[in-house]
């Protein structure tokens, strides 16, 4: 299967924008949808954490009937340990943390918690009910999430039931008591692969009937200098010494180059149905468009892996988180459908072929574009921008003083940003090159709309030109990424002893406007104002006090 993983943690999105897209992703080829709905459902198990924007039961359940009919699957996602803000964050399950100084973690040895997901879980199934979709041999499916917990096992209860059975221990008791009630009825848990591989030595507790999700959004194409193992951290080829090249003989090829996505095969290894992930948005992104040289060999290569070693299937993952809409990711969408349905074409091939039918260009203009568009700097980049100042996945202002504390801390460690001047002003210059193709595009895109009136009455054929969405997304994006670049060197500019130019406040507020009504293409409206907010307001703030003092 070829999945795309619809992400509604953290935003909220249009009835008519996830239809839209659904035909979009069928047309493509893609075979399921990964549903991670969160608070975007109103749920009765749960309605202290329902968003105020939140689908009812029916309007979901007519999204899941037209991707149904689409001849996708539908798999629904809760996550059941980690990335739980949405729901820890109130006073009701505060108990419930694993850290009372942390909203993002469950409790896995409490029963109540168990019992509580269980009957969530009971509500998930009845609202995919007759629309999970029998594009999987018939096999119905449901993602129990699981990654990124890094506070599990820290809470004296689950510490000491931890030194007893070991972190996957208790891992696969929790992720085993939820999959008891799924298998019964026919429905194929799953879990991402990162806590897992944390502790390779017991994989094996984890039951043998959980399809294993494999996250990875650094490997590409090609063998990579170095890589990520889970136990490790960040390992290089020349590092791999004999007693790891035994563990892990997935690892290295024939020549001693490190094999991407080789975790995969690390698990498949171990008898389990694997899924193999990469990412069309994830950490490191601009909040207005995406880095083609991480994404675009990354989700080609993930589905090469899925090929290679016979896996079960390749998804593409898309982090809400990062704010930029599906029009803006769509190049390395295509390409992962591609890659899916032309397994003997080469990477370039492929890149040439999204070229062309997303921007209507040869392969070198689109690198042009590509490259331009997600070109990120200081404050245009992860939690610089203001948005995840915390660390965790909920939509929370920051502070007062946010991108004061941030310039100090900056200050005190030299080596967190180096040249931030220089860095912001190649990626304008990168920026500047890509707006010159938009312009030429926009010219060819005005005049094939005077060409396919010409085919109609049988004169001429039209050459490809750009998808029209996504020309409107990059236009956008270079205006947002420019205006970033202007507010990123007004601060560094003010921190190094010079001043704010006088009006930049109105700007800033005119761009969160902007900003704000884009996103209401794609969001529900108070969330886009709120995602405006929190990409603008951290910045504003700085501005007004400095322009005060």
């Amino acid at each position: 299967m070829l999945v795309f993983h619809v992400d509604l943690n953290f935003v909220s999105l249009r009835e008519s924008y996830l239809c839209t897209w659904l035909s979009r992703l069928a047309q493509m080829g893609y075979t399921a949808i990964l549903w991670e709905l969160e608070d975007k459902v109103r749920w009765e198990t749960c309605p202290e954490c329902v968003d105020p924007e939140a689908m009812s039961k029916r309007a979901f359940r007519r999204v899941l009937e037209r991707s149904r009919d689409l001849g996708l699957e539908n798999i629904p996602l809760l996550q059941t340990i980690g990335h739980a803000e949405y729901v820890l964050k109130h006073p009701r399950y505060h108990h419930w943390r694993e850290d009372p100084a942390f909203h993002d973690c469950y409790c896995a040895s409490n029963p109540e918690v168990r019992r509580f997901l269980v009957a969530w879980i009971e509500e998930y199934s009845e609202l995919f009910d007759g629309l999970f979709g029998e594009h999987s041999g018939g096999r119905r499916q449901f993602h129990l999430g699981g990654d990124e917990a890094y506070r599990f096992a820290s809470c004296p209860s689950c510490a000491r039931r931890a030194d007893e059975v070991g972190r996957n221990g208790l891992y696969a008791e929790h992720v085993g008591a939820l999959s008891a009630g799924l298998m019964r009825r026919g429905i194929t848990p799953g879990i991402w692969a990162d806590m897992v591989l944390a502790d390779p030595q017991s994989i094996d507790e984890v039951p043998a009937g959980i399809r294993i999700w494999d996250w990875n959004y650094w490997d590409g194409v090609d063998p990579p200098q170095e890589t990520r193992v889970w136990s490790l951290g960040r390992v290089h080829a020349d590092e791999v010494d004999p007693g790891l090249r035994e563990a892990v003989p997935e690892l290295l090829d024939e020549e001693r180059r490190l094999v991407p996505f080789h975790s995969s095969r690390v698990l498949k290894r171990t008898g389990r149905e694997v899924v193999v992930c990469g990412a069309s948005r994830s950490s490191g992104d601009s909040p207005f468009y995406g880095r083609h040289e991480a994404h675009g060999p990354n989700v080609v290569g993930a589905v090469r892996a899925a090929q290679a070693a016979g896996l079960a299937g390749a998804c593409v993952t898309s982090w809400a988180i990062r704010v930029h809409p599906w029009e803006t990711q769509l190049p390395w969408i295509r390409m992962a459908a591609l890659a899916w349905q032309h397994p003997d074409l080469e990477y370039s091939q492929i890149e040439d072929a999204a070229a062309r039918t997303c921007f209507g260009v040869g392969r070198e203009e689109f690198l042009v574009l590509q490259n331009g568009l997600g070109a990120t700097f200081p404050f245009a980049r992860g939690r610089e921008s203001g948005i995840q100042f915390d660390g965790l996945k909920d939509p929370v202002p920051a502070p007062a003083g946010y991108i004061s504390e941030l310039l100090r801390e900056w200050r005190d460690d030299s080596k967190r940003l180096r040249e931030p001047s220089a860095e912001i002003d190649e990626s304008v210059a990168a920026l500047d090159a890509a707006a010159v193709v938009l312009r030429r595009l926009v010219v060819c895109a005005g005049a094939d709309a005077d060409r396919r009136g010409a085919v109609a009455e049988g004169t001429r054929a039209a050459s490809p030109t750009a998808d029209p969405a996504l020309l409107d997304a990059c236009l956008r994006t270079v205006h947002l990424q420019t205006w970033a670049a202007r507010f990123a060197k007004e601060i560094l500019s003010n921190d190094a002893g010079g001043s704010v130019t006088p009006g930049l406040a109105e700007v800033i507020a005119a761009t969160r406007g902007y900003m704000a009504c884009w996103a209401q293409e794609w969001m529900t409206p108070d969330h886009a104002r709120r995602i405006a907010g929190l990409l603008y307001d951290s910045i504003l703030d700085y501005c007004r006090v400095s322009a005060g003092s």
